[in-house]
């Protein structure tokens, strides 16, 4: 995702590292992105509910421990074509 879709979708600068994060490892789960971003639990929350809105993540598992989040294929991020 390139810095001008970046600043269509009007992401904020958590949900930028978030991005590039997964980029490089594929995964993450909302604790992770609490620790790295230094955002309290509900900040998450909202973060990561924006980021799935707009079509850039999907949540995987629906509770729990196990729960991360993913980036979705380049044709599914609303905005883009694969």
């Amino acid at each position: 995702m390139t810095e001008k879709m970046m600043a269509v979708l009007a992401l904020n600068n958590r949900q930028k590292q978030v991005i590039a994060l997964l980029k490089i490892h594929g995964k993450i789960p909302n604790p992770e992105y609490q620790e790295v971003t230094k955002a309290i639990k509900k900040t998450a929350a909202r973060d990561f509910s924006s980021l799935k809105e707009k079509g850039i993540v999907k949540q995987v598992g629906s509770r729990g421990p196990g729960v991360h989040y993913v980036l979705l294929k380049k044709g599914d991020i609303i905005g883009t074509s694969a």
